[in-house]
């Protein structure tokens, strides 16, 4: 048995020799249940050709790989004033297997799809491609893209009761509020994952533990460091950045909150970051890891930026977007397809590491167990940037000359990986 000293808070814990929550926690379609649809009278419901929920998921060391027609298996719609109808997609998308932390460059979200929930359902962005056009005084998709329309406050009325609906190219999807997946009003534990983004990490429901590293602190709804500027004109960013277009003032017709741009972001203001995530524990990694919060107003609706903020968190592979996007294959050498039916489709190798840190928070020293030969060691700074690389074989790291705050260790031995985070006093 190995140690290192290390503090630790505690960070992902996807290890490769094991495997993890984003193979095993999206809802599979075991039986070939097709997806349904009601007609717009609300009683009427029809199949579809299509089966619902998530068709596959394969996955290699690095990457996971999930198949679905993008169709829920709750019964969908109607959607009142929405001229489309939903159909089965069969695509497929990827997402890293083992999300890295990243460095001072956080990807933008492009337009469109930017993550799944665990049904196979899309998630959209906020806006639903329409910004305000001077010319007309209205929000069009001709617009100048600069005062952005939110889509769950201008289509609310076109939403069915999974909070989801179909675009031009009869993708059904939510932009917010997956509420057939979790309780958005109230909970007595932490809300389970419904979703992972594109950067590979989580998508938790509304509610979490208020102390982020505490799993025996109290539950508590997670708030957002977004919120509604004080505004009656829109001529500027929250950033005081004059905006090149001017938008319609705050109205019964333009109310304030139908925009992107109607919001700031306030840093400790709420408990969730800029990309609308937090280090913290989690029932399913209780060593902790990055994740996203749905984020809601106390009545349950949605608040922006709901699931994943103005830009992701981490790197995405950008084969799931641009005209080919949906259409990534796994490799036909070196994957395996998960079955849940299987008891634990588990990769135990030789060598892998099952570890511990402690103390948390860390003085001078601090200790990690683990089994297995000597591991390289990598240590972050909260911003990502590599501060320590180094192979154990003292079993000691001297933080010493570390500055007070939160760090990030990861321990690699061959194909297996540990992740935690841990506090230097």
């Amino acid at each position: 048995m190995k140690k290192l000293i290390l503090a630790f808070l505690f960070l992902p814990l996807l290890q490769f020799a094991q495997v993890g929550y984003n193979i095993t926690s999206w809802k599979m379609n075991t039986t070939n249940h097709l997806a349904q649809y009601y007609s717009t009278n609300s009683v009427t419901v029809n199949n579809l050709n299509d089966t619902s929920e998530v068709q596959q998921v394969c996955y290699d060391t690095d990457t996971v790989w999930v198949r679905a027609n993008i169709l829920a298996k709750y019964i969908i719609g109607p959607w009142p004033g929405d001229p489309f109808l939903a159909d089965g997609q069969n695509k497929s998308y990827v997402f890293p297997r083992n999300p890295v932390y990243p460095t001072s460059t956080h990807p933008n979200k492009p337009v469109g799809m930017q993550g799944m929930l665990i049904n196979g359902v899309a998630i959209y962005d906020d806006g639903d491609g329409k910004s305000y056009n001077t010319s007309t005084n209205t929000n069009a998709n001709n617009g100048a893209g600069v005062w952005n329309q939110i889509a769950w406050v201008a289509h609310l009325g076109e939403m069915d009761a999974g909070m989801g609906h179909p675009d031009p190219n009869k993708v059904y999807h939510n932009h917010s509020n997956p509420v057939m997946l979790c309780s958005v009003t109230s909970a007595t534990a932490h809300s389970p994952i419904i979703g992972w983004s594109f950067d590979g990490w989580p998508i938790y429901g509304p509610f979490g533990y208020s102390t982020a590293t505490s799993s025996i602190s109290a539950i508590t709804r997670m708030t957002s460091c977004w919120s509604l500027r004080s505004i009656s004109t829109r001529t500027a960013l929250y950033t005081g950045v004059a905006t090149s277009q001017t938008g319609p003032p705050v109205s019964a017709t333009f109310p304030l909150g139908i925009y992107i741009e109607d919001y700031q972001y306030t840093v400790s203001t709420g408990d969730l970051d800029y990309y609308n995530g937090r280090y913290c524990v989690t029932p399913e990694y209780p060593s902790g890891t990055y994740a996203y919060f749905l984020n809601t107003d106390a009545s349950g609706n949605a608040e922006y930026p709901n699931m994943i903020g103005p830009k992701y968190y981490s790197s995405v592979f950008m084969a799931n977007f641009g005209a080919s996007a949906g259409s990534a294959s796994a490799p036909k050498v070196g994957k395996v397809c998960y079955t849940p039916a299987a008891t634990g489709v588990n990769e135990n190798k030789e060598g892998m590491l099952v570890s511990s840190v402690y103390p948390n928070p860390a003085g001078n020293f601090l200790h990690v167990n683990y089994v297995g030969d000597p591991a390289e060691i990598r240590i972050y700074s909260s911003a990502g940037s590599l501060i320590y690389s180094g192979t154990d074989n003292t079993g000691v790291v001297d933080l010493s000359n570390f500055a007070p705050g939160v760090y990030h260790l990861r321990l690699i031995h061959g194909n297996s990986i540990n992740n935690h985070v841990f506090v230097k006093q």
